[in-house]
């Protein structure tokens, strides 16, 4: 049923926030839904109007835009931290998500609220 349907894929999507900066694959999340992987895929879409992945990816770049506001961390840290193997596809997607590389951000964000930063 539709009910049915709709808590296995909130399960998947609780399952994603709790471990987003892990790697996470589809078989695992269709896993963790009891679907297939193609059933899975398109019925999240269907669901939450974005895939997966990109729901993923949307978790590790909020969570990088909070860091770099707040902490001293590396961008190559926090980049690790969130999830991504690679600092030039994390500063790719960053951009494209933010509008700004990470470096940016972080200054623009700093500057413009006068923050204060605690240390790592």
């Amino acid at each position: 049923t539709k009910v049915e349907l709709y808590k296995r894929l909130s399960i998947a999507r609780d399952y994603i926030h709790a471990h987003f900066t892990e790697d996470l694959n589809l078989a695992e999340l269709s896993r963790v839904a009891c679907l297939s992987p193609y059933h899975f895929h398109r019925a999240f879409k269907n669901t939450f109007n974005i895939t997966p992945k990109k729901f993923v990816t949307h978790l590790r770049i909020e969570r990088a835009k909070w860091l770099l506001k707040h902490k001293n961390q590396s961008v190559q840290m926090i980049c690790q931290e969130v999830g991504f193997r690679d600092v030039s596809s994390f500063t790719r997607l960053f951009a494209s998500h933010a509008g700004h590389t990470p470096s940016v951000y972080r200054n623009k964000v700093r500057n413009k609220v006068g923050i204060s930063v605690e240390a790592g």
